[in-house]
């Protein structure tokens, strides 16, 4: 019987907008162990994700909602009037109902609360079914 090549899914382009350098190690870990050999590209507040998106193209965002220069709501908003349907996964402080409700209107596939643990993430990004 001829051997048939398997194909090696595409690596994931993952983008991790957040201010912290601190959650954006912890969430890299959770990237690394959730989607094994992806594209990673971390931008340090949301001014840079806006500018830098467009030429990486990720697969997957994970925003943070209160950052410097521009917030994770304004960025959210600025993608989908440019646009852009990529999925993004908003990863926040705020736990305020309303922020909740705006992400949801602009289309963020959902809301994880700060802290999270390490095995909750995972399980997040695992399940998720990306383009």
């Amino acid at each position: 019987m001829p051997e048939v090549p398997m194909e090696t899914p595409p690596a994931r382009k993952i983008a991790i907008i957040d201010d912290s350098v601190f959650m954006r190690t912890r969430i890299r870990w959770a990237v690394e162990e959730a989607f094994p050999g992806a594209d990673i590209r971390e931008f340090v507040d949301g001014q840079a994700g806006l500018e830098g998106l467009p030429g990486f193209g990720p697969d997957l965002v994970l925003l943070d909602m209160l950052m410097p220069r521009l917030s994770g709501t304004d960025v959210l908003r600025k993608l989908r009037e440019g646009g852009s349907a990529v999925p993004v996964l908003v990863i926040t402080a705020d736990v305020q109902e309303a922020v909740r409700k705006r992400v949801e209107e602009l289309g963020a596939i959902g809301l994880i609360h700060k802290p999270f643990s390490h095995e909750k993430l995972i399980g997040i990004l695992t399940g998720l079914t990306l383009p």
